[in-house]
């Protein structure tokens, strides 16, 4: 098959994955009754009325003074207060899993930025592409952003050249790990940990929604800093293509390890809470379980919503569900697009291995050795096979 009729194909299903997840997310919301909740929280003139969902805690309107954004932030806080209450475990056990998935997707739209390919591109910006998926949501912005790479980015090919990375200090693990360690766990626990005061607890949630920038600046700062110190060098354009590849992968491999973390803690959870459900109380017991945390009702319901919580549940599956099966499409076409010729005996040991890896890390973790193996074998095509690592 053809680079254009995939890309036309991919482009087709990733209109389908959009219209799909803007009608399970914010359609859904619409319908159940969420919306019209949220409306009369902002607006109500009682206090009572004007709280954080299931909560006696007045909702903080102000951040910055900048209105539109604190009405962003004020948003975000009655939408992530029920993952981390405790009043919901299915919803804040899921939330943990989903966290780890941010890690990879962010991971790959960083290094799509550095790539020579994408210099100059709207693509370099990956902190305005982290931005919107934070604002919008991972299922709006991700079958836009593969969509957009796919039909204008020469990455999206088969150039080892336009696949290398344009610097390396910004990939070097010294940078990446800082980067990603206090720029989005830190804040994650911190808006994770149950402090007393609400007000704290809000403003955790507002520094947790800018996580790219601090992400960004992190990377940047240190990158800066090692090339000042003579240990890393900032360009890549005359390093070999081992080197370069040794980057990526690092880069590839941390975040693929972060979102298998993630994903299997989740799963030892639910599966000793099977096992031995007098661990936890009974209420929090009955509601761990694999159906509980994973299961979605429909995707076009007009019922009423049970709850504020479980309608932010429901909506956040459709959002990881929906931006995964982007993430993926996007990733299966840059591989394919890289490949000369493709059998269907590779294309079946290709679906095998998204299977295998998204059992482990899920389906960014998937996404992210899509693009390790892609880079793989177009960088090191012309290495003996003892260099290459196979995954």
């Amino acid at each position: 098959m053809s680079a254009s009729r995939i890309r036309a194909g991919a482009v087709v299903l990733l209109t389908g994955t959009l219209a799909f997840g803007l009608n399970s997310m914010f359609g859904q919301v619409c319908r159940n009754g969420w919306v019209g909740a949220v409306i009369g929280i902002f607006t109500s003139a009682d206090p009572n009325r004007a709280v954080l969902p299931g909560s006696a805690i007045p909702v903080l309107r102000v951040y910055t003074r900048f209105r539109p954004l604190d009405e962003l932030l004020a948003l975000a806080n009655i939408m992530f207060w029920n993952v981390v209450d405790g009043s919901t475990p299915q919803l804040s056990l899921y939330a943990i899993q989903f966290g780890g998935q941010l890690v990879p997707i962010y991971a790959a739209m960083m290094i799509e930025g550095l790539r020579e390919g994408n210099r100059h591109r709207v693509f370099f910006y990956s902190v305005l592409w982290g931005d919107l998926m934070q604002a919008t949501g991972y299922s709006t912005i991700m079958p836009i952003y593969a969509a957009i790479h796919l039909m204008t980015s020469t990455a999206a090919s088969n150039s080892k050249k336009a696949i290398s990375p344009a610097y390396l200090a910004p990939l070097d693990l010294r940078a990446i790990l800082p980067a990603f360690g206090f720029g989005y766990i830190l804040l994650t626990c911190l808006f994770a940990y149950p402090f007393s005061s609400g007000v704290f607890r809000q403003w955790t949630c507002a520094l947790w929604q800018g996580f790219p920038h601090k992400v960004v600046l992190i990377q940047y700062v240190i990158a800066v800093i090692l090339q000042g110190f003579g240990t890393a060098d900032l360009r890549a354009r005359h390093q070999s293509w081992q080197e370069n590849y040794r980057a990526l992968s690092r880069v590839y491999s941390f975040a693929y390890n972060i979102a298998a973390a993630a994903q299997m803690f989740t799963f030892i959870v639910l599966a000793l809470v099977a096992v031995c459900p007098e661990l936890l109380p009974a209420g929090v017991a009955q509601a761990l379980t694999l159906g509980k945390v994973f299961k979605p009702g429909s995707f076009h319901s007009t019922q009423p919503m049970e709850s504020m919580a479980a309608a932010m549940h429901t909506l956040f599956l459709y959002d990881q569900y929906s931006g995964s099966t982007s993430a993926l499409i996007w990733g299966v076409s840059l591989y394919l697009i890289s490949k000369e010729t493709v059998t269907w005996n590779e294309c079946l040991g290709l679906a095998c291995n998204v299977l295998r890896w998204s059992a482990v890390a899920g389906p960014a973790g998937a996404l992210v050795r899509l693009l390790q193996r892609r880079d793989q074998e177009l960088m090191l095509e012309d290495y003996p096979n003892d260099v290459k690592k196979v995954f």
